[in-house]
């Protein structure tokens, strides 16, 4: 059960009846990244988008009529209308399963941002930045109900057994259950695997290679580029914890069983990959 927090909108059951019955739009959906995975609508809020946006166009073109001013003039606000209008309908088109109506989420969190103490000054929130702690700036320093938390993004490579998969999978289990004992309760680890596209670089030989090492080299990268749309699993672990200490000691406690075997490679990500990979999970 989602709960409930000050952008919260209706909390309405989006399965009470056939105007509550829920809707992907795949073509919309797919086009907004992380959004678009919990993002959905439902026949009553797709009539009202409909109703929304033609009484925004209708009133649009009222206005441009309305007054002075060349016909430069009144296109460009029809056009601005026009754009503002179809955003207006797909705020109410979309509904956000947990938070309710996308429209009234959207209003709560644009009156949350106008500062109170300063009238018409907008309040920036910083999401997320790196702590002053790490010069590496390989620590996250990020906010969540009004609490600092600090947070560490691993890559990892897993591995895959060659000769007796099930010993190794005991092996892997027993390190997979010490290293969640070593977080203790105080930190959070979470894994997160991407589908994605390799980056594969041409095959480098060595200036005294012979003439069949780099007819091997060419028909190596050949056979890679032939393979297509090739995909690439992306593992990440992610390190929360209250303190930078309280996640230092976390880190070091992980790498432990990391190199012990629990997968093949780990490295932290810092600075612009970091940034990359944290806006790609939260954002």
């Amino acid at each position: 059960m989602a709960q409930q927090d000050p952008y919260s909108g209706n909390k309405k059951s989006l399965r009470s009846g056939f105007l509550q019955s829920i809707i992907r739009i795949e073509q919309i959906a797919n086009n907004l990244g992380s959004i678009g995975d919990f993002l959905v609508t439902t026949f009553a809020s797709a009539m009202l988008s409909l109703v929304a946006t033609a009484l925004s166009i209708i009133g649009g073109i009222f206005l441009s009529l309305q007054g002075g001013g060349n016909i430069v003039d009144k296109g460009c606000a029809f056009i601005l209308l026009v754009v503002g209008a179809c955003l207006l309908g797909l705020n109410v088109l979309f509904v956000n399963p947990s938070q309710g109506s996308q429209l009234v989420v959207s209003l709560k969190y644009m009156l949350n941002m106008l500062d109170s103490t300063k009238m018409g000054t907008i309040k920036k929130d910083k999401w997320f930045k790196f702590s002053k702690s790490s010069a590496n700036k390989d620590i996250i320093e990020t906010k969540f109900d009004g609490k600092k938390q600090y947070l560490s993004i691993i890559k990892v490579h897993g591995t895959v057994s060659d000769t007796s998969f099930n010993d190794d999978l005991m092996v892997v289990r027993q390190l997979n259950t010490e290293a969640l004992k070593a977080l203790d309760r105080d930190t959070v680890r979470t894994t997160v695997n991407f589908i994605g596209h390799p980056n594969v670089k041409p095959t480098r030989v060595a200036p005294n290679a012979t003439p069949e090492m780099r007819v091997r080299a060419v028909e190596i990268d050949s056979i890679v580029h032939q393979l297509g749309n090739i995909q690439a699993l992306e593992t990440y672990v992610i390190l929360s914890a209250p303190t930078v200490a309280i996640l230092q000691n976390r880190i070091r406690a992980q790498f432990t069983y990391f190199q012990k075997g629990l997968v093949v490679s780990a490295q932290i990500l810092g600075g612009d990959e970091a940034k990359k990979i944290f806006k790609k999970v939260y954002c």
